[in-house]
């Protein structure tokens, strides 16, 4: 594995083609790997937000952080970090890169939901990290969490995960590309999706979308 990071990106993307605003002090990293499966690819953002989660651990109270599907990571309901994956296929091997912003000393403002920072958040007496001792930090963590991937499979990512989840049991709206459902979030399904019950008692597994909290 290799990670690549940046002081400052000029063309930062996010999920759905969306631009990544890229201030000046905090990190955009690449995490390079070759993974034998291809089918663990998907929760290979489970993983990444798992990591930037425990690894802002260091500088922010536990207890202010929380995931939001499918792959935000929110201090005090503010979204503080996103992750974007992208895949190949090369000499038989399947390739990911897994993108990850996390703002430490800035947050974008006049954007569609409210972000934030590590900096508004320090714990007492904390000292606010530098991009590349919170990219150490979190290629540290990231590895440890993909060795309990490895090793006892999705089901102990996932149980990870719902422990920090945003919304579980509350009202949620989920937009897909076509529809736009409000409902219960009750789980996380063994392959990562949403399961949501509407008005109705319906349950819906969505894989792919936005959640937004109410």
């Amino acid at each position: 594995p290799l990670w690549i990071g940046a002081t400052s990106q000029t063309r930062g993307r996010g999920r759905r083609g969306r631009n990544w605003l890229s201030q000046d002090g905090n990190l955009f990293a690449t995490g390079l790997y070759s993974l034998e499966n291809g089918k663990d690819a998907a929760n290979i953002s489970f993983v990444a937000a798992i990591a930037v989660a425990k690894a802002l651990e260091n500088w922010v109270e536990s207890d202010k952080i929380r995931l939001k599907w499918p792959n935000d990571v929110l201090i005090e309901g503010k979204k503080t970090s996103g992750i974007l994956l992208e895949s190949w296929v090369n000499n038989g091997l399947f390739q990911l890169a897994i993108g990850i912003g996390i703002n430490i000393k800035n947050a974008p403002e006049n954007i569609e939901r409210t972000a934030t920072c590590i900096a508004n958040h320090l714990k007492p007496s904390a000292i606010c990290p530098s991009p590349l001792e919170l990219l150490e930090h979190l290629a540290e963590i990231f590895q440890d969490q993909l060795a309990i991937l490895n090793t006892h499979g999705f089901g102990e990512i996932r149980k990870e995960w719902l422990k920090m989840a945003a919304g579980l049991g509350k009202p949620i709206i989920a937009r897909t590309h076509d529809t736009e459902i409000c409902g219960i979030f009750e789980f996380l399904g063994e392959n990562g999706d949403l399961c949501l019950r509407d008005n109705e008692n319906k349950l819906h597994q969505i894989s792919a979308g936005d959640v937004f909290l109410l």
